[in-house]
């Protein structure tokens, strides 16, 4: 229990009856006090059983009732306890200097106790009003953790029905491809069904981090890496190897990226080891400083020509560009000895 626990107090009750308790507190230590007197031997000490009755007289109500009980004592005491007995007048010099001290001493305690009482109902009064803002800011947090969970769910929910979707339009192209007999009009119409299902995996690899919906590209483009090892190179001699680093990228460029990759590396496998050539590619991605890299590299037969934008290059290498300058970045071709090198570079942005 607190020493100075306000809900013990009755400061607020009228004064005639913090009074009167008063004086019954003072009668009681006067009244023990003569009780005691015929067993124990109080000597030098006349006054010391009225100090609780001080104490409790300015704990319990106020300052003014204190002194009320220094007041009374001292008059019991000079009349009651001090030679001469039923008499004012003090004779001795050390009764006189334990009365005075006796009053200091009483007054001094009530004035501190006092204090104490002020002193902590305004670290009392601090106190509730910073558990109450505590309390305010324990709520905010609750409302703000709430509300990004929401939009944790509603996040999750849109890309699972995004996802769906593309699902279907993905299952759409493929129907309508059985039924055309020309062979590159379905060849055209399996590419699309690929990039569809790229846009799909971007949708897989979703996450919010500082209000923001990112993509962790090394998630997202060893994924792709595994699904084109099954689906494209299959049991073909061709080792596909992934080097990427863990970078959180925004959606849109995660789509952006996800194209370029499937497109570069399903070129790669078609059209760099013809006749089973047995070969390696490889997928690269890093930051440098503020700019982040795709390499997309080959050991195989190489490009007859370098892809040229002010010629006329093919589907593939158009949408590749194109990608590129949406992510505003720059389309790099570095022919090898053997194979060949693409280099995607663009701005970081602020997701990394």
């Amino acid at each position: 229990m607190r020493f100075f626990d306000e809900s013990l107090r009755l400061a607020n009750i009228p004064p005639w009856a913090r009074y009167a308790m008063t004086t019954v507190l003072v009668l009681l230590a006067f009244g023990a006090r003569h009780l005691l007197a015929q067993t124990v031997p109080f000597g030098g000490y006349p006054f010391l059983l009225f100090f609780p009755a001080i104490i409790l007289a300015a704990m319990l109500f106020d300052r003014g009732s204190g002194i009320l009980a220094v007041v009374m004592s001292s008059v019991l005491a000079d009349y009651f306890i001090l030679e001469p007995v039923a008499s004012f007048a003090i004779e001795r010099p050390s009764d006189w200097l334990a009365f005075v001290i006796f009053v200091a001493s009483g007054l001094a305690t009530a004035t501190l106790i006092e204090s104490f009482h002020r002193v902590y109902s305004e670290l009392s009064l601090v106190h509730h009003r910073l558990q109450a803002a505590h309390d305010e800011l324990t709520k905010a947090h609750e409302v703000v953790r709430n509300s990004e969970h929401q939009k944790d769910i509603l996040m999750q929910d849109l890309s699972h029905r995004t996802k769906n979707d593309l699902m279907m339009v993905s299952a759409l192209v493929q129907m309508q491809s059985r039924t055309v007999a020309d062979e590159g009009a379905r060849a055209i119409l399996a590419s699309a069904r690929e990039r569809i299902h790229v846009i799909g995996r971007v949708h897989d690899r979703l996450t919010r981090r500082a209000g923001s919906v990112v993509v962790d590209v090394r998630d997202f483009l060893c994924g792709l890496c595994d699904e084109l090892r099954s689906a494209i190179v299959g049991s073909r001699p061709v080792a596909l190897l992934c080097d990427i680093g863990s970078h959180s990228i925004s959606h849109a460029q995660s789509v952006a990226l996800g194209l370029i990759a499937n497109e570069l590396i399903t070129n790669a496998v078609k059209y760099a080891f013809p006749d089973d050539r047995d070969g390696t590619i490889r997928v690269a991605f890093e930051r440098h400083d503020d700019e982040f890299c795709l390499r997309v590299e080959d050991d195989g037969i190489g490009m007859r020509k370098a892809p040229d934008a002010d010629g006329n290059p093919g589907t593939g290498q158009r949408l590749v560009r194109a990608l590129a300058l949406q992510l505003r970045g720059r389309f790099e071709y570095t022919p090898r000895e053997p194979g060949t090198a693409f280099t995607i570079t663009f701005p970081s942005e602020s997701a990394g």
